[in-house]
């Protein structure tokens, strides 16, 4: 009867030395974390990654970290250069907003997967007080194009996304901007959205077009696949007749230095009544987990293509905004 006890005492000892062996095994999900703010230090380390302050935050950019502009996918090098984006005092994208995304150590250490970089995050929504021969001003600020290669301009487009004539489209018409505001006075837009549906395209061959291109990377041990969605539009002048078109999506990786597409899925543009020449398209779907180091990350870039009849097959491509 005494034995019972201690044969007790040995079994919970037992149970208590598996559960701490499991517990000193135990690895826990990785740390993620987000840095939103000024860029206060950008320098190259010994081991060739990137030191960046992103608001007092220690920044790692390594080898696989996805750098990028709304326009352009930067290099290590665009990122350390000094050259002055149009109209800054600033050097570089000093003093610039970044929103670094990854996963921060104990000693409070961020290494990213993906950092998006601006000189500024600025945006105009207005009205179109001046229209010169296609210079514009909304609300009065003075609006020029950014034509640097880290951050090249869009030219102006419609609701619908769609390149478009701007010299008649008349001053009082609504209007948005998206760039940056300069040390000059003006603001160095990188996309203009104008409100007109009876401005002319600039061509009227067959064309598709990205108004939203959203990502949410994958987190291993935490999310169960990268969620895209993609929205566009779709001009209708190659098929007067129609009231939808086909819209394939696709995703472009550089896979040991080869373009390798990959089909995501299929949408349907359908016809807007108000405007019988311009659609609307959206793509939603959430990806499978990988242990792919491509396919096992969020999308760098997206394309569409349009496979109706008539459409020759018109494509855009894109990048991919990951959040």
């Amino acid at each position: 009867m005494k034995q019972l006890p201690i044969l007790g005492l040995l079994i919970a000892l037992l149970v208590a030395l598996c559960t701490r062996t499991e517990a000193q095994v135990f690895t826990p999900p990785p740390f993620i974390s987000i840095a939103e703010g000024p860029i206060k230090g950008i320098a190259k380390r010994p081991d060739g990654t990137l030191l960046m302050t992103v608001m007092g935050t220690p920044v790692i950019a390594n080898a696989t970290t996805r750098l990028y502009t709304s326009q352009a996918v930067l290099t290590m090098d665009q990122v350390l250069s000094t050259q002055r984006f149009p109209g800054r005092l600033q050097r570089g994208l000093m003093n610039g907003t970044a929103i670094a995304q990854g996963y921060t150590d104990d000693n409070g250490i961020l290494t990213a997967t993906h950092i998006n970089l601006s000189p500024a995050e600025n945006v105009i929504v207005g009205r179109l007080t001046q229209n010169s021969g296609g210079i514009l001003a909304i609300n009065r600020m003075n609006i020029k194009y950014c034509d640097d290669a880290r951050m090249p301009a869009r030219p102006p487009m419609n609701p619908f996304a769609i390149a478009i004539d701007i010299a008649g489209i008349p001053v009082g018409t609504s209007a948005t901007g998206e760039g940056y505001y300069d040390d000059e006075g003006s603001f160095r837009a990188t996309s203009v959205f104008i409100d007109t549906l009876v401005a002319p395209p600039l061509t009227t061959d067959p064309q598709v077009s990205f108004i939203v291109v959203r990502a949410v990377e994958q987190i291993p041990n935490v999310q169960k696949g990268d969620t895209l969605d993609v929205r566009g539009g779709v001009t209708f002048f190659h098929e007067p007749a129609s009231l939808t078109q086909t819209i394939q999506i696709f995703r472009v990786d550089m896979v040991n230095g080869r373009r390798v597409e990959t089909y995501l899925g299929g949408t349907i543009a359908t016809r807007n009544v108000g405007s019988p020449s311009y659609g609307l398209w959206n793509f939603k779907t959430t990806t499978a987990p990988s242990a792919s180091p491509i396919y096992g990350s969020a999308p760098v870039t997206i394309k569409a293509v349009n496979i109706s009849p008539g459409a020759n097959n018109a494509f855009i491509e894109d990048l991919c905004d990951v959040r």
